[in-house]
């Protein structure tokens, strides 16, 4: 695993809990996706087009999701695992939306499937 954490992001308010949640959620689905063999990538930082907003990234360089696959990715109770209940992705968007954020999934074949993630930064005097 890769990781680019920027310095000096402003703080996040949030639900510690949830937040740590949609970070497992994301890193377990990639190095599920890759079956033994790639890499994931960790990124934050600013959001370049929205002042006092934060992204997180989580990339890996598995297959890429069809295109059916990813129309359905946040859709409760689908999966395309052989075991699982379906309601990672779901429950990852719900808190990602409970916390005024956005997500952002992109799947291209030969470069595998980043989730850009995007938060309001807490406002600081």
């Amino acid at each position: 695993m890769f990781t680019t954490l920027a310095a000096n992001l402003p703080p996040l308010h949030g639900d510690a809990n949830a937040l740590h949640q949609v970070l497992m959620n994301l890193l377990t689905n990639a190095r599920e996706a890759m079956g033994g063999g790639g890499e994931i990538r960790v990124e934050t930082g600013p959001v370049s087009d929205r002042p006092g907003w934060i992204r997180l990234v989580v990339a890996d360089t598995g297959p890429r999701m069809p295109r059916e696959t990813l129309a359905r990715t946040f859709e409760p109770f689908f999966t395309t695992k052989s075991s699982g209940t379906g309601l990672g992705l779901s429950v990852t968007y719900g808190i990602i939306q409970d916390h005024g954020g956005h997500v952002d999934v992109q799947s291209e074949p030969g470069r595998g499937t980043t989730f850009t993630l995007s938060f309001p930064a807490l406002a600081t005097a």
